[in-house]
């Protein structure tokens, strides 16, 4: 920071778009941005696995999921909640991430891109309000298979629920287009330069958007919360009838603790979400480094998510096992065969 240059806290929380400091301002490299190369270089192993999940989907379809324990309808209401979710931590980056490492201020400050600030924040609000409902429907999903809810119902779930959903955040987030685009200048430990994109819709109605944030993250985190805790009952309440197939229930119990696993994992950006809200509400100070740490826990999780699901789920195994089992039953059947063979002769 050069010595012409205000402190960050003298337009922290402003728009800083025309003033000079800010249009002849220099990037340098800082602390935060090599945390966010680091963020950005830790996202790729995760990107990567789900794209290997959608890979599987397209290329094995129904037949193998069904014979794994998996319902198809399962599997889509996943993969589009994780799709939500990268499409929301890359908005992420283009909105606060990049631009709080000082790498576009002077661009933002002097040339006043509007489109393309207001296009970043419609799509951010959009993917952090899909991906809210998303989750309670995937959690739904599943609570409704396990009370064996008909094929036709669980298609309405992802067929009718989810592009509802979608549309329903895109009216939500549609308001940001028709606001004035903001760069605003980040508090401490933010240096002097860093900013993120807004526009005046939110921050003139900043109180009404952080309690609706707070009321949805809230409601959405009490519901999963819930589901989760009638999913554990109703699994250990079908543990205690299982019969005599053995080895098919050793083999759904572990696609059961892989799906209970995510959803488990799932509640996890809820919290950091409410907390970020708390603190934009009252302590705008704390805000800063609540936006500076929340990176580790939501990213973590949308990766985790899909790491856990790919690694524990039965139906990404190679079916050794079942070649096994058949190799049995034909060395079996060739043994009773001997067996009647031999009696036969002794008779």
């Amino acid at each position: 920071m050069s010595s012409s240059s205000p402190p960050p806290y003298t337009y922290v929380y402003k728009s800083i778009i025309g003033v000079p400091e800010y249009v002849n301002h220099v990037f340098t490299w800082n602390s935060i941005t090599t945390f966010t190369l680091l963020n950005l270089l830790y996202t790729i192993p995760g990107v990567w696995i789900y794209l290997k999940i959608v890979r599987f989907y397209w290329r094995n379809g129904a037949v193998r999921m069904g014979a794994n324990g998996l319902r198809i309808e399962m599997f889509q209401s996943f993969l589009l909640m994780q799709l939500w979710n990268n499409v929301a931590m890359f908005t992420d980056f283009l909105m606060i991430r990049i631009p709080s490492t000082t790498i576009w201020t002077s661009f933002c400050a002097g040339q006043n891109p509007q489109l393309l600030i207001k296009l970043i924040v419609f799509l951010y609000y959009w993917s952090f309000y899909s991906t809210q409902l998303l989750t309670v429907t995937f959690c739904v999903l599943r609570i409704a298979i396990l009370w064996f809810a008909s094929v036709r119902s669980r298609k309405q779930i992802v067929h009718r629920w989810s592009p509802a959903i979608i549309l329903l955040s895109v009216l939500a987030a549609l308001p940001h287009i028709f606001s004035d685009g903001l760069c605003i200048q980040l508090f401490q430990p933010y240096p002097f330069g860093s900013i993120f994109f807004n526009t005046q819709f939110h921050m003139s109605n900043l109180n009404m958007f952080v309690l609706t944030h707070l009321l949805l993250t809230c409601s959405c985190t009490v519901v999963i919360v819930v589901l989760n805790i009638v999913m554990v009952l109703k699994i250990r309440q079908r543990k205690f009838g299982v019969s005599l197939r053995i080895r098919a229930a050793a083999h759904n119990s572990r696609a059961e603790r892989a799906l209970t696993g995510t959803m488990i994992i799932l509640v996890v950006p809820m919290i950091v979400s409410e907390l970020i809200a708390l603190g934009e509400l009252f302590n705008a100070d704390l805000l800063s480094y609540i936006i500076l740490l929340r990176p580790l826990f939501v990213d973590a999780r949308v990766h985790l998510v899909s790491a856990y699901f790919y690694m524990t789920h039965p139906v990404f195994k190679k079916k050794t096992s079942s070649l096994h089992i058949s190799n049995s039953h034909t060395i079996l059947g060739d043994s009773d065969r001997q067996l009647r063979s031999t009696a036969l002769k002794c008779v």
